[in-house]
């Protein structure tokens, strides 16, 4: 598949949000896990702080699978890797299925 026809094609995107204790020790934990993230099928992350309260965070990625990627964020051990990282609350997961990209926007504001 080319790049433009993997720009184009359908994604599933996979919203969380986070209240944390510390951003910066979350982070550091957060940053160590790129393997379980790729094994539960999560991939393309972004990260996004609130800038009146830097612990607030929304997670932004694209999934290859949802019920793993779930699975995977809903477990036991991922509970335990949270709380351990400065997780205070998870909020409510929104997933987004068949999502298409759209080129960024040109015109101006």
């Amino acid at each position: 598949m080319d790049k433009a026809a993997r720009r184009d094609a359908p994604v599933t995107m996979l919203a969380v949000r986070m209240c944390l204790l510390d951003y910066g020790r979350w982070r550091t934990a957060f940053d160590t896990c790129d393997e379980d993230r790729s094994a539960a099928g999560i991939k393309r992350v972004r990260i996004y702080r609130n800038s009146e309260d830097q612990n607030d965070v929304l997670m932004w990625c694209e999934v290859v699978d949802i019920a793993k990627a779930e699975k995977s964020i809903m477990s036991e051990a991922a509970a335990q890797s949270m709380r351990g990282a400065g997780v205070a609350a998870l909020h409510v997961m929104q997933v987004v299925a068949n999502a298409s990209c759209f080129p960024e926007s040109t015109a101006a504001d």
